[in-house]
């Protein structure tokens, strides 16, 4: 796991595994307070643990933030169900997120969560590839 919980999780639902909130410590170093989702990776016994937004932000949700660019993923450790590795992600421009070592990618589940930016590298795509 790329960021460290720092006490237990609070405001717990349940859905596929469960969410809740948590103080992360960042790969900054920085301890955040940040929604957390844990999935269980199918047939493994292994959960993964993805952070999903933070929530003492003051930025606007993820959700209305504009796709920028792509990024290809270098690692997917702790993410096996969740990423692949040499695959393309959208990448969803988020400062914040990236002053803190976070990348936010859409990732297989068909939604935005931040992963250690190492674990990709962002591209430059030529003009007309990503024309509509």
């Amino acid at each position: 796991m790329s960021f460290v919980i720092c006490d237990e999780i609070t405001d717990v639902e349940t859905f596929a595994i469960g969410k809740g909130i948590a103080d992360l410590k960042l790969p900054t170093g920085k301890i955040r307070r940040a929604e957390v989702h844990c999935e269980e990776v199918s047939g493994t016994g292994r959960n993964e643990f993805k952070i999903k937004r933070l929530v003492d932000s003051s930025m606007p949700s993820s959700n209305t933030l504009p796709l920028l660019r792509f990024a290809v993923c270098l690692n997917n450790a702790d993410y096996l169900a969740s990423l692949e590795i040499r695959k393309l992600y959208p990448v969803v421009d988020d400062a914040e997120a990236e002053a803190e070592g976070v990348i936010r990618i859409i990732d297989e589940s068909g939604e935005d969560y931040l992963y250690p930016a190492p674990m990709f590298e962002k591209l430059v795509l030529p003009d007309g590839v990503c024309a509509t």
